[in-house]
């Protein structure tokens, strides 16, 4: 399907429109010549005007104002304004909508990690933590957010080792390294880490 691309243009300056030449012949001819005229006909108007629901140069909907025999639109400037703000609110909801999904999918895929994931301010407090920490270390996630990674790695002497090698190269890939389970006990793991700017 080939599109006018002057009509495309004026849309995505949510610029009013007039079709005098016809809504349908707007398309290259995919439609019979007299469709305009018949509908121009049957409804008795005077004129049906076109505005794009943008957003930047992307016309994400559109708004037709059919217009009786005799009667003309008087403030054009007035309904652009009117268009412009709508496109601004549907932009938003649809940020929102795009938003929410988003968060709903990384919140599937965050609590069904198999490994323990967790999230570090620079000063080492934990500011999340993936829920596979209460199987596999027996913490309730909820409430060792605040408290710092030292509290449990068993070795001490590796924590300020690892923060300079995370300073360094910005990444921490498969370090061997011991944790403190909730029960006392001294379990291996390993640790892969990224320093998020």
């Amino acid at each position: 399907l080939k599109l006018n691309h002057n009509l495309i243009r004026n849309l995505s300056y949510g610029k009013l429109i007039k079709l005098n030449d016809g809504l349908f012949e707007q398309g290259y001819n995919i439609f019979p010549k007299n469709t305009f005229s018949l509908i121009q006909k049957k409804l008795n108007l005077g004129g049906i005007y076109l505005i794009g629901l943008t957003w930047g140069n992307k016309v994400f909907g559109s708004a037709m104002i059919f217009l009786p025999e005799n009667i003309q639109i008087e403030s054009p400037e007035a309904i652009e304004m009117v268009v412009k703000l709508s496109s601004f609110a549907l932009q938003r909801k649809m940020d929102e909508d795009a938003l929410r999904v988003s968060e709903e999918k990384y919140r599937r895929i965050f609590n069904s990690y198999q490994d323990v994931y967790f999230k570090a301010e620079i000063d080492g407090s934990l500011s999340e933590v993936s829920p596979s920490v209460q199987k596999i270390m027996g913490y309730d996630p909820d409430k060792i957010l605040g408290r710092t990674i030292n509290d449990f790695i068993y070795e001490k002497h590796l924590i300020q080792k690892l923060g300079k090698i995370l300073l360094r190269e910005e990444m921490i890939s498969d370090q061997d390294i011991q944790l403190v389970r909730k029960d006392g006990r001294v379990m291996d793991a390993s640790l892969n880490a990224r320093i998020l700017k």
